[in-house]
């Protein structure tokens, strides 16, 4: 299983996630996250953090963009780190 290139266009978690044959829990265990977690991302019943949406890209090495769930790429304010 190779690491997508990062010239593709964003694809969602899913497409990612076939594209790689990555399992739903090797990609929470890369996260990390709770193993349920990416499945409730992937099936709309969950919206990473600002936070989880960045590791999300990393993983995927930009593949899968934060500017899906985040369309500016300004951190939220109510997503900073606590002062």
């Amino acid at each position: 299983m190779g690491a997508p290139n990062s010239q593709l266009p964003s694809m969602t978690l899913r497409e990612w996630l076939d594209a790689t044959e990555m399992s739903l829990s090797a990609f929470a265990r890369e996260v990390p996250c709770h193993i349920t977690y990416p499945g409730k991302v992937i099936r709309g019943e969950a919206q990473p953090s600002y936070r989880m949406a960045r590791r999300f890209e990393q993983i995927t090495g930009g593949a899968v963009s934060r500017t899906q769930w985040y369309p500016s790429e300004d951190e939220p304010e109510d997503e900073s780190e606590p002062q």
